[in-house]
This record gives structure tokens, sequence and C-alpha cells, in this order.
């Protein structure tokens, strides 16, 4: 099938799947997400121009300009559009063929400033099974390592993109994505720290298929030679503590088995901040005791900082503070 550029005259194969830094579908997926980024930073600072001037109130500003934004957003990918050889969005996604629409989105993703319009997310959602699967591919293909990027460009590619491909996969919650999902996560020596949230929000919205996993992977972590040796965990570790916690904060279900595995970490590493910190957020009173009776044992060795995170958690979980036993730093004040 062939779409007419009423611009140029140009024909636009756009059922034709060809490699997709090449295929025209990826070309105009980077062009449309090139031509949203300037059209809605153009609307956007119209809008902030007319109502800041008649606003005061920058509370009410802002819960004003981020309706009006949202309106803007939707606005702009309702509208027939030249480039798509004026059509609206959803209609030409319509007619795009599977391989097509993923070319497109692929380019799209690694160009956009702003979030998957919802015309791209319900026509990804429409997609079959074994289609899916290049998703995954594209992701698994993309390194989360730490690394310099060498422009501003390249550094949208792998972070937005990245991020806006797990959001993919997880709009389609496939219990068979989490396991490659966390072998590539485990796969990483150096994760990317920018990456993290992206990843700990993926496992949290598919929690139901993956909190086992990650716990399993995170015992098997504090099981291994090198955690033994040094009682210390890596930064993957540090990833699947976050999601063990979040996916235990959301869901009650999963709470007492997290409380479980974040007690068993606790007990086994030398540093406990990030542990700590992650107690108070999980939210079970369980842990009071826990963090009470190691600041009674410890707190005259403790720097001044890892006592404010016990107690800080102390605190957030309910607990009493008042009875603490203290260490007397100058300047230092307890009081949260």
């Amino acid at each position: 099938m062939q779409k007419e550029n009423n611009k140029n005259n140009e024909k636009i194969d756009v059922n034709i799947s060809t490699d997709f830094n090449n295929s025209n579908a990826a070309k105009l997926g980077s062009k449309y997400a090139n031509l949203t980024n300037s059209s809605l930073e153009q609307r956007y600072d119209e809008i902030l121009e007319s109502e800041a001037s008649q606003e005061t109130d920058m509370q009410a500003l802002a819960e004003k300009m981020f309706k009006l934004y949202a309106k803007a957003f939707e606005n702009w990918h309702s509208e027939k559009h030249e480039l798509l050889n004026d059509e609206d969005l959803a209609t030409y996604l319509s007619g795009l063929s599977s391989d097509d629409l993923l070319d497109f989105t692929f380019a799209f993703v690694k160009k956009s400033d702003f979030d998957l319009p919802e015309q791209l997310i319900q026509r990804l959602k429409e997609l079959d099974t074994d289609v899916r699967d290049r998703v995954l591919q594209e992701l698994l293909e993309t390194s989360i390592e730490a690394k310099s990027f060498s422009s501003v460009d390249e550094e949208i590619a792998i972070r937005y993109g990245t991020a806006r491909l797990l959001n993919i996969l997880a709009d389609w919650n496939d219990p068979k994505y989490s396991k490659d999902i966390l072998n590539w996560l485990l796969d990483s020596k150096n994760l990317d720290e920018r990456l993290q949230d992206d990843v700990v929000e993926y496992f949290e919205r598919c929690s139901e298929h993956s909190f086992d996993l990650i716990k399993e992977a995170l015992l098997n972590e504090l099981e291994s030679t090198e955690a033994k040796a040094n009682k210390e965990l890596n930064s993957v570790a540090d990833t699947l503590i976050l999601a063990i916690t979040k996916i235990g904060k959301r869901h009650d279900y999963y709470k007492d088995e997290a409380y479980k595995t974040l007690r068993k970490v606790f007990k086994e590493v030398k540093d406990k901040t990030l542990v700590v910190m992650n107690l108070g957020d999980l939210g079970s009173a369980r842990a009071i005791p826990l963090l009470r009776s190691y600041i009674e044992e410890h707190y005259d060795e403790m720097p001044e900082e890892l006592y404010a995170d016990f107690y800080v958690a102390i605190k957030k979980l309910g607990g009493n503070t008042e009875d603490l036993p203290t260490i007397s730093k100058q300047g230092w004040n307890w009081e949260f």
C-alpha cells in the first residue's frame, strides 16, 4: 500500500518493512518525533506566557498549566499533519503493517522529548504476541551499562528510548518478558543509575510475575562468594532491593515476603544505609524492633548519618524514638 505525501508528491510505502534504520516508517517516526518536540515546546511556551501574566498563585498556576499542557498534547496528536499525509496520528498508524508500526515506534521513542501518545499506545496493544517480541529484542540489544555519551541525541536515544520500551512491555504485562528483562539487568556489570528507576518501574507494574524472580535473584546475589567475602552488594542488587520494596509497598500481598527478604539483606551486608531506607519505605512495622535493637547495640560506633537513617526509618514506621540512645555530636539535630 502506498500513500501520497501532498507536500512533495512523494510516494511513501507504509506496508513493506525494510531494515529499521532505512525504512520509510522509521524515517517518519523520527521526523514526527522532531516535529512534535518543536511544536509542543512552542505551544507550551505560548501557554506559559499567556497564563503566567494572569495568575499570581504559583500552586494554582502549576495545576492550571498541567491541565493545559495535557490538553495541548492531546490536541496535537489528534490533528491532521502534512507529514502524515494529511492524516491524524491514529488514522496514519492504522494503515501501517505490524513491522512498520514497530519501525515507526522505535524511531519515535529515541527522538521524542515527550511521553508516548495514547494513539500509539492503543495501536501497539493490537499487535500479535509474536510481533511484540521485536520490542523485547530491541530492548535487550540496548546496553544499560553506565557510560559517557558522545552527544545529547545519543543520550536521549538510550535513556528515554529504553524507558519507553520498558513502558511498552509493561503495558503488555506478558509474564514471559520478566525473566528476560531480569537477565538483561543481571548481565550488566556497571548499571547506569539513570535507568534504574525505569527498570524498577517495569518490575513494579509487572509484579505478579516479577516478584519471585527478583527475590530469588537478590538472595542468590547475597549468597555469592563475592558478597559473602565483602559483605556488600553491587549496583544491580541495589536495583533489586528497590524493586522488592516498591512492589511490597504497593501490594500488601507481597509486603510480608518483601520484609523477610530485606531483613535477610540487612543482617548480611556491612553498609546498611540503602536497606534501612527501604525498610522505612516498605512500611512494615515488623522492622521497628530490628532497627531499634541495632541502634541499642551499635549506637556508640555509628556515624551520625547512618544513625539518622535508622532514626528516620523508625519514625516513618510509627515507632518510638524518644527512648533511643543518642550519640552526642555538636550541631546535630535529631528532630525530624
